[in-house]
């Protein structure tokens, strides 16, 4: 007979009291746990995340004054120190609602209440890792990316009958979404709901819809779920993209206002509200979501000094110019490992001074950082560009501001919302048509070196290719769609004329490049497996 152990699980329990972290240890080693650690902070549980892989995480919501329980979640999802195949479970005795559901929402595998038996977490244990390991494969492979191994795992445990059915049909309507197969989405997410109306089915739906192109559709549908379940965050979520999209920001600002009202604690959703209400000139509601989103970011992977610059133009817009400027100058010290940090809090200042009184003193000011910027070699962050081209057109300075925008566009000349953001700097400086030309005719020349590049690989002129995108990096080294291509024609090149060291350098070069703007791009990802077999192939 087998008796079910945790034997070979690593545990990690976060408890900001003793008497909790040993008796849930003493809990843990009874169900045959040998590797169980325990610490009192998030900072430590975050620091041995990194050091050390961990099968299941029992936490705790609320760990004391600085990073709670919701963050060590979030973070360990956003820097992936969880596998799919992990459990986190967060445990709190907090019975307040905007807490509850501030804990839940970042979705943890299971949520327990204190106090709890023995007998309870045995139970949950024990079905959590049944369900787990019933879709093991199907979530290793979406890990790695292998969204095609994923599809067809997932349709070969649904033709054998499993009894985790629903949450296989779950998993493989998220992979046709994440695939792009968004009409096949389609019919199996309305399979599912013609079944029964399950939240999360419906919400996948209206997704199906809004790619497809029937906002309509999707914003009936999210309608219906947020009237039947008022506290699915989800839906709202979905429902104010689309009203984005629909270029109807009041109705995106409305949908927000309710979503923070029930959960106040997701700070990416209080910044969304903040930014759209500073776009509405409704000051007073963008300063108190900027508020929430600063308080919340202190502790949290989400920080972001743009928190900060929506927070000071909106204490500016409701009258408050010596609270706006003192959040621009706190800036330096809220991010000291920032390495812009001083020079965006300079930058932010001469924009508030410029908003509060136009003149000299404002010019000297930003002379005084633009001539600072031009001894620095380093690529600007996309924030400080943008904040530099504005505050650049308010004092006139259209160079240094075509400038910043420019290069901007070229690393990003595909990010749809960098692009809008781009042209609304323009428009609000009364010079709409020049921003629109300038932005497009950056794009249009990124696009078209893109695809010259492209097409010398495809006609098998490597060396073309390559030395073309080796001058494209250069020019603009946060283009990921550049990066990926020149990676690609390099790996096509070893392919066919053979092994280079000097380009497998490069290769792995371009690739830390791109893992850092965006470690979860499926072609990067394909990309990096291909190097590692042609690495491991040239070793051998």
């Amino acid at each position: 007979m087998n008796f079910w152990t945790l034997k070979n699980f690593s545990i990690l329990i976060v408890d900001d009291f003793a008497e909790i972290r040993s008796m849930l240890r003493l809990m843990i080693i009874n169900f045959g746990a040998a590797d169980v650690h325990a610490v009192k902070t998030g900072e430590e549980a975050i620091a041995l995340m990194r050091k050390k892989h961990f099968h299941i995480v029992l936490c705790d919501y609320n760990l004391g004054p600085a990073k709670d329980g919701q963050q060590v979640l979030e973070e360990a999802r956003h820097k992936k120190l969880l596998l799919p195949t992990d459990l986190f479970i967060m445990i709190t005795a907090e019975k307040s609602s905007y807490m509850v559901m501030g804990a839940i929402e970042y979705y943890p595998d299971d949520y327990l209440s204190k106090p709890f038996t023995r007998a309870t977490l045995l139970h949950r244990l024990r079905k959590l890792i049944q369900a787990k390991e019933a879709c093991r494969e199907i979530l290793l492979a979406q890990a790695r990316n292998d969204l095609e191994l994923a599809l067809r795992l997932c349709d070969q445990a649904i033709s054998e009958g499993s009894k985790h059915r629903q949450s296989i049909r779950k998993i493989k309507a998220e992979l046709l979404l994440q695939s792009g197969n968004y009409e096949e989405a389609r019919e199996l997410y309305q399979s599912i709901v013609d079944e029964r109306e399950l939240h999360w089915a419906m919400t996948g739906l209206a997704q199906s819809h809004f790619f497809l192109g029937d906002d309509d559709g999707a914003e009936e549908i999210l309608c219906q779920v947020i009237d039947s379940n008022t506290n699915y965050m989800e839906a709202y979520d979905w429902l104010a993209k689309l009203y984005i999209k629909k270029e109807t920001p009041k109705k995106a600002q409305e949908v927000l206002l309710k979503a923070t009202e029930k959960s106040p604690k997701s700070l990416l959703r209080q910044r969304q509200l903040g930014e759209i209400s500073l776009e509405l000139n409704e000051y007073e509601t963008s300063r108190k979501a900027f508020q929430a989103a600063v308080e919340h970011g202190t502790h949290s992977c989400y920080k972001k000094k743009g928190d900060y610059a929506g927070l000071s133009k909106a204490q500016l817009g409701c009258g408050r110019d010596e609270e706006a400027i003192r959040t621009a100058e706190s800036i330096s010290r809220k991010f000291p490992h920032d390495q812009h940090s001083d020079t965006y809090a300079q930058a932010l200042v001469c924009n508030l001074l410029h908003r509060m009184n136009p003149g000299d003193d404002t010019r000297q000011r930003l002379d005084a950082v633009l001539e600072s910027l031009d001894q620095q070699e380093q690529a600007l962050p996309d924030e400080l560009a943008l904040l530099l081209a504005e505050t650049c057109l308010q004092n006139g300075k259209t160079e240094a501001a075509e400038r910043y925008i420019k290069d901007l566009v070229r690393n990003n000349h595909n990010d749809t919302q960098l692009i809008r953001q781009a042209k609304k700097i323009y428009a609000e400086a009364g010079l709409a048509a020049q921003g629109e030309k300038l932005v497009t005719t950056a794009q249009t020349e990124v696009i078209d070196l893109n695809n010259q590049g492209v097409q010398l690989a495809e006609a098998g002129q490597f060396e073309d290719s390559i030395d073309l995108f080796i001058k494209a990096c250069a020019a603009m080294p946060g283009n990921l769609t550049i990066l990926l291509n020149a990676i690609q024609s390099l790996l096509l090149s070893a392919q066919h004329c053979g092994v280079d060291e000097d380009k497998l350098k490069m290769i792995k070069d371009y690739l830390q490049r791109a893992r850092e703007i965006d470690g979860n791009n499926p072609k990067y990802l394909g990309l990096l497996d291909h190097y590692k077999k042609l690495a491991t192939d040239d070793a051998a």
